[in-house]
């Protein structure tokens, strides 16, 4: 960061050596051929909306849709009943395959304004205010760290399959970035009540809460519980307790089946080990063990990387991979911001040769992982504890090399003096 007139301004990286990955078209395209691939088995099969799998174009919006017109008719009652949710879908959207709403009733009130719109309008202002909001939220990481464009961003492998599935990608992405710049802004209530909206998605959070206990940081752990506590209230208030009472016990149990995936689509598209066991044909025994071994080397890597000092901004890079090896449920829409991270990584002049495959296969694991499940052999899991053992290395790197050697405080006021950075050079 660079003073000018008492402001703070963004410093650009020097000269970019376009003989990296990221400056080649080529890792671009191999990221992203799979989402080209389903884009065009869409349209060969698009039928009034209805496209391939039982789906209706924008995916997993309709659920959002779906659930804001419920509400809207005073029926959301239904929202948590499978068969009735599947009868309203289809008079909505016509013969669709079953999907159900997996997301807690403290989400609800957020479906009310898209399902306000016509479907087609409510989808295309979904992907462009949570795609802008990504953008938003990762612009000073990038921009100074990388000479490529920031719409750039856009087309991270990750991003176009959150695009393709009209998922929360973008919209938990930007929220966690935003939760973690305020926090590196010190303005620690501003990133608790940030991090208590990830309640849209909380599991994926799991390891927020970690990196916040190990810095200390209470002011951000108290607000964003804060948060949470108002959100379940408010949906209580709103909506009564059946939805809670559905959801723990009605539609949870359904979203767990889903671990096992074999010969669903959703199975190729799952990120977890023990996902990746199952599809090679083991049993639950060796699923679960794979799970917690995986689990509990991605949680090393960031308590050690946090008790070596990294800075919250590498340690924030590195949770964003670690969580998902934490993570028996997720996909790989979901993997937009540790995506984000093996980019950064790929531009970042502290990146050791031997670790640059690491990061060129954790940037492509979204798609290319879900091709290698599809003939076999889900490496997905694997993808991602490289890049996080990546992100690993590049937290706890000597200082001399870091180019933000001046920010890994030796003392053991390192909590605190991250604390006392200025707010203007980071929340701009």
């Amino acid at each position: 960061m660079l003073m000018k007139d008492g402001r703070a301004t963004i410093k650009r990286p020097a000269l970019a050596d376009t003989r990296r990955p990221l400056y080649q078209p080529a890792l671009w395209m191999v990221g992203n051929l799979l989402v080209v691939i389903l884009i065009v088995l869409d349209l060969t099969v698009f039928d009034g909306g209805r496209i391939m799998n039982g789906a209706f174009a924008g995916r997993d919006f309709i659920n959002v849709w779906t659930a804001g017109k419920l509400i809207l008719s005073g029926q959301a009652d239904v929202i948590y009943d499978l068969g009735r949710y599947h009868a309203a879908q289809q008079s909505f959207f016509g013969p669709i395959g079953p999907h159900n709403y997996s997301y807690l009733p403290a989400t609800l009130i957020l479906t009310v304004p898209f399902a306000l719109l016509p479907y087609p309008l409510a989808l295309i202002i979904w992907l462009i205010t949570t795609g802008a909001l990504f953008l938003w939220a990762a612009k000073p990481w990038w921009t100074s760290a990388s000479q490529l464009p920031l719409t750039l961003l856009l087309a991270l492998p990750a991003a176009t399959m959150n695009i393709w599935a009209g998922h929360y990608g973008f919209l938990f992405g930007g929220l966690l970035l935003c939760g973690w710049r305020a926090l590196e802004a010190n303005r620690p209530v501003l990133a608790g009540v940030l991090f208590g909206l990830l309640i849209i998605k909380p599991h994926l959070a799991i390891l927020v809460p970690v990196v916040l206990l190990l810095r200390r940081a209470w002011t951000p752990i108290a607000s964003a519980a804060a948060a949470v506590f108002a959100l379940i209230g408010t949906s209580i208030l709103l909506f009564g307790l059946d939805p809670w009472r559905e959801y723990l016990f009605v539609t949870s149990a359904t979203q767990a089946t889903m671990i096992d995936g074999r010969g669903q689509l959703y199975g190729l598209m799952a990120t977890s080990p023990a996902s990746a066991i199952f599809l090679i044909g083991a049993g639950g025994v060796a699923a679960w063990i794979g799970q917690v071994l995986f689990g509990a080397f991605g949680f090393c890597l960031v308590v050690h990387a946090a008790i070596r000092g990294a800075t919250l901004r590498d340690l924030a890079l590195l949770a964003s991979p670690a969580t998902f090896l934490i993570l028996p449920y997720a996909f790989n829409y979901d993997l937009v911001v540790p995506c984000f991270a093996a980019a950064c990584a790929l531009v970042d002049p502290r990146l050791r040769p031997s670790d640059e495959r690491l990061a060129m296969l954790g940037f492509c694991a979204a798609q290319l992982g879900m091709v290698l499940a599809l003939i076999g052999a889900p490496l997905m899991p694997l993808f991602l504890a490289g890049l996080s053992w990546t992100r690993y290395r590049l937290a706890v790197c000597e200082t001399g090399s870091s180019p933000d050697a001046s920010r890994r405080p030796s003392s053991l006021n390192r909590s605190a003096l991250s604390l006392m950075k200025p707010a203007a050079s980071r929340w701009s």
